[in-house]
């Protein structure tokens, strides 16, 4: 009868292992989102974590962050009352916990202030993040002009001065393969598990100086 009893499905462990699991994930993959580039950076140096791109954390981050808040709306109206009977017995026992709440209140504002006035700590780590989204950080060759990844070889060799032929006998060379002259720099990029960025740097290291 307890062998049966055990093998039954408990609710409330359920959502309490969720809910401690989703927040893992939306922790780390708010790291993620926080180490990606800018959009159009993250598809020309081809960034990825754990081979998911910019699409994918972002995707994780907020199905996990709807998840917690559905998860965790569930864990408070099943624990709705145990919880009021903690805090108000808390409350009438110790009344130190009266100051833990100020205390705790306090550390928030002062979080806050620091945010909306960037102050340090608050400071470096925008700066650092505009680092990351601007691409000072991970961009060894910038890009000419924005969404250059969707242009044609065609069109690159046109702005570089160079025939579409110079510029794939360049990447044959370098062992570039399934390129064409209208095909964009992200579709070859991605055929042949390069960046848009590397490939790129590839042609202008092929053209001899003028």
């Amino acid at each position: 009868m307890t062998e049966h009893k055990n093998k039954n499905f408990h609710i409330r462990p359920f959502i309490s292992f969720s809910l401690l699991l989703s927040f893992l994930l939306l922790a780390f993959s708010g790291l993620m989102m926080y180490l990606r580039p800018e959009g159009s950076m993250a598809s020309w140096t081809g960034w990825n974590i754990l081979g998911i791109d910019k699409k994918g954390w972002e995707g994780i981050h907020t199905l996990f962050c709807i998840l917690f808040l559905v998860i965790a709306s569930i864990h408070l109206v099943l624990n709705w009352k145990p919880l009021l009977h903690y805090l108000s017995r808390r409350i009438a026992v110790k009344r130190s916990f009266r100051f833990e709440l100020a205390a705790a209140a306090a550390m928030v504002l002062l979080v806050f202030g620091i945010a909306v006035l960037q102050l340090p700590p608050a400071s470096n780590l925008m700066k650092w993040r505009s680092d990351i989204k601007d691409g000072s950080i991970v961009v060894k060759v910038q890009p000419p002009v924005p969404d250059f990844e969707k242009r044609s070889l065609r069109e690159i060799s046109n702005f570089l001065g160079v025939s579409v032929d110079y510029v794939l006998r360049i990447l044959y060379t370098k062992g570039i393969k399934f390129a064409a002259p209208d095909d964009s720099l992200q579709k070859i990029a991605d055929q042949n598990n390069r960046s848009p960025q590397n490939l790129f740097n590839i042609i202008l290291q092929g053209i001899p100086d003028p």
